[in-house]
């Protein structure tokens, strides 16, 4: 899950992300993962204004793609995992890890 938290980050700088806590800029890197997700797919709106055409269809789904990934990791195992509230045995790790083995092909072929 550390890998795919560093693809997160590395979404939400290619989508230009602004964050704040407090009315204060926040860096990425402190931010939590829910935090990035819901302003990555507010800057997805944004992308989705733009006019008709293969160039934003492209951008809309690799972005909705990426943060969906995203958000699936961190409500399945992520915060079970981070929070020791669970543990996997070995198919439902195998699962996770193949989830975010695939998240991070995705951002290698796109950002």
């Amino acid at each position: 899950m550390r890998v795919v938290e560093m693809g997160l980050r590395e979404l939400a700088k290619n989508l230009q992300v602004k964050l704040t806590h407090k009315g204060k800029k926040q860096p990425i890197e402190f931010a939590d993962w829910g935090t990035i997700i819901n302003v990555a797919k507010t800057k997805i709106s944004q992308v989705n204004a733009l006019g008709p055409g293969p160039k934003r269809q492209a951008k809309l789904d690799f972005y909705a793609d990426a943060t969906d990934h995203c958000l699936f990791m961190k409500d399945i195992w992520r915060n079970t995992v981070s929070h020791a509230r669970k543990a996997y045995n070995d198919s439902e790790s195998l699962r996770a890890l193949t989830r975010a083995h695939d998240f991070m092909l995705l951002l290698a072929r796109t950002v």
